[in-house]
């Protein structure tokens, strides 16, 4: 059974893998990373043929079924609105797992992977990269202790980008 077929047929059977890392929150131009990813899949899954399922998987720091072969758009739709980044990283290994999984057991699975990483697929799935590569900064370590009747603030910041002088501001509220 032909999951898609050249020149815009519709889909049969869907699995859509989802990067939840927090580099997902990122903005490209107007939208986030992950927000582009899902607005793809939408167009995806409004395409599918009559009677077509979707499998939505999540990868954050946990890899987990959102969806699974529903053949109901509308809910699709609904699970694709509800996905949140998060602040960690993602367990796309495991995600792609799942779907490899489910692909052994549905011959024409059609696997869609949106992430912002570098990531092996294996046979049957496609790649939708979203975003750009930009240098990136992190917080790595934050604490703050009373001594004296004040408040001291360390942070700890790594640089993944060029070399280059950066400020941080930090906030208390009281």
């Amino acid at each position: 059974r032909r999951v898609m077929v050249v020149g815009g047929g519709a889909a049969e059977e869907l699995a859509l893998i989802f990067d939840l890392s927090a580099s997902m929150q990122a903005r490209s131009e107007k939208d986030t990373r992950l927000a582009e990813a899902v607005k793809d899949a939408q167009r995806r899954v409004e395409a599918l043929s009559p009677g077509g399922r979707v499998t939505i998987l999540a990868a954050g720091q946990t890899a987990r079924p959102v969806l699974t072969r529903s053949d109901d758009r509308a809910q699709a739709l609904r699970a694709l609105a509800g996905l949140r980044a998060e602040n960690g990283g993602a367990r796309l290994d495991e995600a792609i797992s799942l779907a490899q999984a489910l692909r052994r057991e549905l011959a024409g699975l059609e696997i869609y992977v949106y992430t912002d990483a570098p990531v092996e697929l294996g046979e049957g799935a496609a790649l939708r990269p979203v975003g750009r590569a930009a240098d990136n900064r992190a917080i790595l370590s934050l604490t703050a202790a009373q001594r004296d009747g004040e408040t001291q603030v360390v942070a700890q910041i790594a640089n993944y980008g060029a070399a280059q002088r950066i400020e941080a501001e930090l906030y208390m509220g009281g």
